[in-house]
């Protein structure tokens, strides 16, 4: 069996040792904005989620209805209470009305 020796010293540039390598916390490298974070708290057209207190009002029916708008796998196995669960954060106030 040959063994053929490898140049890869024009890989050296290519690798930085971890002992070496630095953390880059520039904030110029960030693909954001630093002000987006900030100001983009409370998007004006987005829809007022319902409560944990609207969702707890609803019948079993209705709750199912909107699992299944939501696309929630399982939902018409599930109780009232797993319903609310998964459904709070995603149904709006409007949904249930």
């Amino acid at each position: 069996m040959v063994s053929e020796d490898i140049d890869h010293s024009s890989d050296s540039n290519d690798i930085i040792p971890c002992d070496t390598a630095e953390l880059i916390t520039d904030s110029t490298d960030s693909p954001t904005p630093d002000h987006s974070s900030s100001e983009v708290t409370n998007i004006p057209d987005s829809p007022e989620l319902a409560s944990l207190e609207n969702l707890q009002s609803l019948t079993l029916k209705r709750l199912k209805e909107l699992a299944k708008l939501h696309k929630i796998p399982g939902f018409s196995r599930m109780k009232e209470e797993k319903l609310v669960t998964k459904l709070h954060g995603l149904a709006t106030k409007e949904q249930i009305l």
